[in-house]
């Protein structure tokens, strides 16, 4: 372990410039590509050119990139009924004669949930063909998430004449869609280290020191890796551990614990930036994908956590009953360690007797939910009831609190006056490092009393 100044670090990433061959690329700036065709039995005309503001829709909302113009098939948008089992996009002929016995990767950014609705499951392909079209075979099975940079390697193609296929098909189903940019055939550089996640606690107790913090790292070069440097930089210094007697083959992941865990001193916040670099010796030849960060709050004293979690279900979502029951028969082995609010809406059907206008603001107003089942941990998580773990909810328990309120409801029968008693306390010590907070409690008849630091 060796510390070095953060300059000379960031030096040490960015002296160096290299670039890999691009072969074929195509990001739809200009729409709908001339030289591209499709088979489709779709309503809407299947793949379509555009920005993701005309391409979404309620329940494929596709987020805007930044990066103009895409391409998308839209199962939602077309409507029940739409045939949509084969929307097959192809390019024209991309010429790979003169790049044999080398890597060539197939890169693109997708947008696809891989989901499932009323028993009936979407899926996308990539697909490749060598004679001209007539014939195709499967190189990819597309995951599902948000935007994502999905790598292939196509290296067995090489010195020969391709064309690549993205086929969707909802298996007959009312499904969402899938939405493609940027699409990169390239050579890639030897050596490139894309460091996916870091991952630390949000929260430390300081007499727990050291800190573990673990990495997931994805060799987007076209060599194996067999050795590597990760770097840590906190309030400017860093921290260098040697990665090696590994075996990270093209395209693969490797997950791992930072060897030299991080000791804080005293309580605050800390902002971690962590970094790969020396790869089998040599620079990383491609720094822009290397950075991730991470803020931990490292404390002394804390109170126990009561998480908040706000359910948004409906009686006329099919999902939404197995996301209910998932839901109570976990929390049934912790009672009392929680608060839960549920909050009734009034789609995808109408009829919800328990759905009143406060439920769905909350919903559309403060959140911007858009789909059920849907579930907020602590205002945070956005995700869905039945994906819902007990583990998730011990990780929500486990961040520490640093205000108590304990209340006492009071009625008098005589004279029906009301009165809540709220006695709170907060750990000043920890307040003031985490800078400016206001601390508001509000009563259920709209009043409210505010206390700011």
């Amino acid at each position: 372990m060796r510390l070095v100044s953060l300059l000379g670090c960031l030096l040490c990433i960015t002296s160096f410039t290299y670039s890999q061959t691009v072969i074929y690329t195509q990001d739809f700036s200009n729409g709908f590509p001339s030289d591209y065709t499709q088979e489709t039995s779709a309503s809407d005309g299947g793949w379509n050119a555009g920005y993701a503001s005309s391409l979404q829709s309620q329940y494929f909302p596709i987020e805007d990139q930044g990066s103009g113009q895409l391409i998308a098939t839209n199962d939602d948008d077309c409507g029940q009924g739409c045939d949509k089992s084969n929307d097959f996009l192809k390019t024209d002929t991309i010429d790979l004669s003169s790049y044999t016995g080398t890597k060539i990767f197939l890169r693109f950014d997708k947008f696809y949930y891989d989901a499932e609705y009323q028993n009936d499951q979407e899926q996308a392909t990539v697909e490749i063909s060598t004679d001209g079209g007539n014939s195709w075979t499967i190189v990819k099975d597309v995951d599902g998430g948000a935007w994502a940079r999905e790598s292939i390697d196509i290296s067995s193609y090489g010195g020969q004449q391709i064309r690549i296929g993205f086929r969707y098909n909802d298996r007959g189903g009312f499904l969402f869609g899938w939405a493609i940019d940027n699409i990169l055939v390239e050579v890639p550089t030897d050596y490139d280290i894309k460091l996916d996640s870091l991952f630390a606690p949000s929260s430390h107790k300081i007499s727990n020191n050291p800190i573990s913090m673990d990495a997931t790292i994805t060799n987007n070069g076209g060599e194996t890796i067999t050795s590597f440097d990760i770097n840590y930089v906190v309030d400017g210094d860093t921290t260098t551990d040697n990665i090696s007697n590994v075996s990270i083959d093209p395209l693969s992941n490797d997950n791992f614990t930072i060897p030299s865990g991080f000791s804080p001193s005293s309580t605050g916040e800390y902002d971690v930036t962590a970094f790969p670099s020396n790869i089998n010796g040599n620079p990383d030849q491609e720094p822009s994908n290397d950075i991730e960060t991470a803020n931990i709050l490292v404390y002394d004293t804390s109170y126990q956590r009561k998480p908040l979690y706000e359910v948004f279900t409906s009686s006329t979502c099919n999902p939404c009953q197995p996301g209910n029951e998932n839901f109570e028969n976990i929390m049934s082995n912790y009672p009392g360690d929680a608060v839960t609010v549920k909050f009734q809406q009034d789609f995808p059907g109408n009829g919800d007797p328990y759905a009143t206008d406060e439920s769905v603001d909350r919903r559309q107003n403060f959140y911007g939910v858009n789909a059920v089942p849907n579930m907020q941990i602590d205002g945070g998580w956005d995700g869905n009831a039945n994906a819902f773990t007990a583990s998730l909810h011990e990780n929500a328990a486990d961040r520490p609190a640093f205000v108590k309120i304990d209340a006492e409801y009071k009625v008098w029968p005589d004279s029906q006056q009301q009165k809540v008693e709220v006695c709170y306390e907060i750990q000043s010590k920890m307040w003031g490092t985490m800078g400016s907070r206001n601390f508001t409690m509000y009563s259920k008849n709209g009043s409210r009393v505010q206390i700011k630091q």
